[in-house]
């Protein structure tokens, strides 16, 4: 006979360990829903604006300097995300995602606003609402099964971008 049989205080702990995790990466979902979204929208303004494109495309060391400091802000998470504050992270982040739009903005040359708008509202849909899906149901987004979930919310944000 074992004397570690609690099994109402195991089942207590990984209920609590599940809904953490499950908050947890909501929390994640709806940081990358904000990324997505900030991508987005300065790309959209510097796409849409043929004097901001040329400086940034036409201008080497700015563009080469945007590029190298997106790189660096990724470093810069991935080695200090455990010793700065979350806001220090929290902004850090936008920024990333801002660099991140200043670098796709070339696409708005290469495609058209619907393909672009269609395919950033299908993401940010995705994660806005396996976000929310993990916030509501408290469920684990981490197994495969929330992948596919993710695909379900971006076809249905294609369904809803397209009518």
């Amino acid at each position: 006979m074992s004397f570690r049989q609690r099994p109402l205080l195991d089942v207590a702990v990984s209920r609590n360990r599940s809904d953490a995790l499950s908050i947890f990466m909501s929390r994640v979902y709806a940081w990358m829903t904000v990324g997505i979204l900030v991508t987005g929208l300065v790309s959209y303004f510097v796409g849409n604006n043929p004097q901001l494109v040329a400086k940034i495309f036409m201008n080497k060391p700015f563009f080469w300097m945007v590029v190298i400091v997106q790189l660096l802000s990724v470093v810069y998470l991935s080695v200090m995300v455990n010793r700065i504050s979350a806001t220090a992270a929290a902004i850090t982040f936008v920024m990333y995602s801002g660099l991140t739009g200043l670098t796709l903005s070339m696409i708005f040359v290469l495609y058209s606003q619907a393909s672009i708008a269609s395919a950033f509202g299908a993401t940010a849909i995705s994660f806005g609402g396996l976000s929310l899906f993990g916030y509501i149901t408290r469920r684990n987004l981490g197994p495969i099964g929330s992948f596919c979930m993710m695909g379900l919310f971006g076809l249905i944000g294609l369904m809803l971008l397209s009518l």
